[in-house]
């Protein structure tokens, strides 16, 4: 009877971890098994914004990195890429972008918010989808992680943080929830309130208040009340158009005890000595203003000195504001062809914008406002191996990128213009 009974839970246990071992989603084709190695040999490495290793060898399997550096033991089977006169740095990180969004589908109004401009309970990793155009011309530019939001309404939920690939949207997740989102933008509700900036801070300062009495009753059930509470302790990135409101955004920060990341509008300049005394951390825009320059000096008379100062300073704000010791993280935000991201990007240096603090700006800053340093945002042992492969100075006009290597996964880089 004692061995029947050990035979049936043996059985059980059986089952049990058959059930639990099962994939998420089927596999159409052969699964694969092979755990395979990648040695990347001869190759200058940038650890980080600071380190630079020449003549080093990095090791991954599948999505991680198993080591870097010069004396790394290469095991058996290992796939070696002799990448002798080639160069390795993280790829980028855009912690601020609209990606796998749909923007075309409005947001319907929920049971659970009083006033439709606050969306608390909207998750972006449950309406994440793969555009293989936009993956494309990101990953040609050299990204490889995206934060995926929604710019809709004044609390905008959360966003998501995904890999850049052509697959399947859940192998792209790296992080779920990754931020609240909030602006003092109402976005597309179409109720008059909040129908001024005084009244948007108000709806912003009034959520928080009734988040407050919400969490000290127990005798109402509200979704949208919930899904804040839920929420209340991620980063919180709050985008503004102008320099004044992060001075207003500072304001509600020290009423309810916040640390907002703030997307700003590519103006800081101007007040960069007051931006010291607090010390946002900043995602700032490469969207640099146009100005047609006609041959007829008349025509430019429309043009106020402030546009034609702002048209010529604007360039140079990524470096003004590192330089005053703030924080920042660029962001293709604002771009309306992705395809001038690298050319805004050379102009900033240009500008002023060491090498050095762009490749902080696009890899360890983000990672850090967002808390995923310890899993990407440098070449490092155990983080995710998200790196590119390039050839000449790191972003001088002979920059060129020949693969990003993303999740452990290679990308050709397409060359041809």
């Amino acid at each position: 009877m004692k061995k029947l009974i050990i035979y049936i839970y043996i059985i059980c246990i059986g089952l049990t971890s058959n059930l639990f071992g099962q994939e998420n989603f089927p596999i159409n084709g052969v699964k694969e098994t092979n755990q395979v190695f990648h040695a990347f040999t001869n190759a200058e490495i940038y650890i980080n914004h600071t380190e630079k290793i020449k003549g080093a060898t990095l090791l991954i399997k599948n999505d991680k990195i198993i080591e870097v550096g010069k004396k790394v033991k290469i095991p058996d089977g290992t796939v070696i890429h002799d990448v002798q006169g080639l160069k390795i740095c993280p790829s980028f990180i855009d912690i601020f972008t609209e990606y796998g969004q749909d923007l075309t589908k409005k947001n319907k109004e929920t049971l659970g918010s009083w006033n439709p401009s606050l969306r608390i309970e909207y998750d972006a990793v449950n309406n994440f989808f793969i555009d293989k155009e936009k993956a494309r011309l990101l990953i040609n530019s050299g990204f490889g992680l995206v934060n995926s939001l929604k710019k809709d309404g004044i609390i905008r939920g959360t966003s998501t943080i995904a890999f850049l690939s052509y697959e399947k949207p859940h192998e792209s997740i790296l992080i779920d929830k990754s931020s609240l989102c909030m602006s003092f933008n109402k976005g597309t509700s179409k109720k008059s309130y909040p129908n001024s900036l005084m009244g948007s801070i108000a709806l912003l300062r009034q959520a928080y208040y009734d988040l407050d009495w919400y969490q000290n009753q127990k005798t109402h059930y509200n979704n949208s009340l919930e899904a804040f509470r839920k929420n209340k302790n991620l980063p919180k990135i709050l985008e503004v158009k102008d320099y004044q409101s992060i001075f207003r955004a500072q304001k509600i920060s020290k009423e309810f005890d916040e640390n907002f990341i703030i997307k700003t509008s590519g103006n800081e300049y101007q007040r960069v000595d007051e931006l010291k005394a607090i010390n946002p951390r900043l995602i700032v825009p490469l969207n640099f203003p146009k100005i047609k320059m006609p041959n007829d000096p008349y025509e430019n008379l429309e043009l106020s000195l402030k546009k034609l100062k702002h048209w010529e300073t604007a360039p140079f704000n990524c470096s003004i504001l590192v330089k005053n010791g703030l924080s920042i993280a660029i962001t293709t935000d604002g771009l309306k062809d992705l395809s001038e991201f690298n050319k805004n990007l050379n102009k900033a240096i240009s500008c002023g914008l060491s090498k050095k603090d762009a490749l902080r700006a696009l890899t360890s800053n983000p990672a850090k406002f967002l808390n995923i340093y310890n899993k990407i945002g440098s070449i490092s042992k155990g983080k995710k191996a998200n790196f590119l492969i390039f050839s000449g100075n790191l972003f001088e006009e002979d920059f060129l990128i020949y693969q990003n290597w993303i999740s452990g996964k290679k990308h050709e880089i397409n060359n041809i213009n």
